[in-house]
C-alpha cells in the first residue's frame, strides 16, 4: 500500500534546490508563537536598545568598553605580525571586527538569537569605534598607545588613498548602523530555540 500526499491548491508546483532550501529556512524561523512568547522575545532587545543609543551619542567620546577593544585591537596586530607591514598595520582593525563576526557566527550555528545580537551590538560599537580612527588619518590628532605609529595614515597612504579617510569613516559608520539594525530586528527572523 502506497502513501501519497495531497497536494492544496497552494502547492501547484514542487520547490528545487535553492528556493526548497530558503523555503526551509523561512518556515524555521518564522515566528508561530502565541504573543506573550513573542513579547518575551523582544524583550533583550528593549534591554539592548539604550546601549545603540549610548554608543552612536558616545562615537567619539570613548564608552565602557574601549578598554577590551584596544586590548583585541593590540592583539591583532600581534597576531598579524608576521604577516608583512600592512597587514601587521591592518590586523588591528581586523581583529576588532573578525571576533563579534566569529561569536556571531557562533550563536548563530547554535540558535542563541540573544548571543547573536550582544555580537551585534559589539561589532557596531567596534565599527563605530574604528570609524573614529580612519577619520583621524590624515589629521592624527588622536593620542595613540605608546606613541605608535597611526594604522590607518600608514594603510591609506601606502594606498594613495590618504584623502578618502572620511569615506572610509562614512563606510564604518554604515557598518555599524547595519549592525545595530541586525540587533534590533533580529527577533523577527530568528526564532530561538531550546
Amino acid at each position: 500500500m502506497s502513501r501519497t500526499r495531497a497536494v492544496g491548491p497552494e502547492r501547484k508546483g514542487k520547490l528545487t534546490g535553492g528556493a526548497q532550501r530558503a523555503h526551509a529556512l523561512a518556515l524555521r524561523y518564522t515566528l508561530r508563537m502565541p504573543s506573550w512568547i513573542r513579547l518575551r522575545a523582544w524583550l533583550p532587545t528593549l534591554v539592548l536598545l539604550p546601549f545603540t543609543g549610548y554608543f552612536l551619542l558616545q562615537r567619539s567620546h570613548g564608552v565602557f568598553l574601549d578598554p577590551l577593544n584596544m586590548l583585541i585591537h593590540e592583539a591583532g596586530h600581534l597576531c598579524f605580525f608576521f604577516f608583512g607591514d600592512a597587514l601587521h598595520a591592518a590586523g588591528g582593525t581586523l581583529m576588532q571586527v573578525l571576533l563579534p563576526v566569529t561569536l556571531a557566527y557562533h550563536f548563530w550555528q547554535y540558535h542563541s538569537r540573544l548571543g547573536m545580537q550582544v555580537s551585534f551590538l559589539w561589532l557596531g560599537q567596534n565599527c563605530l569605534n574604528i570609524s573614529v580612527y580612519a577619520a583621524d588619518a590624515r589629521i592624527q590628532g588622536l593620542d595613540l598607545l605608546l606613541g605608535r605609529k597611526h594604522d590607518w595614515s600608514f594603510l591609506l597612504g601606502r594606498l594613495g588613498l590618504l584623502d578618502y579617510d572620511q569615506l572610509f569613516a562614512f563606510f564604518f559608520c554604515f557598518c555599524a548602523m547595519l549592525s545595530f539594525i541586525a540587533l534590533l530586528v533580529l527577533p523577527s527572523v530568528m526564532r530561538e530555540e531550546s
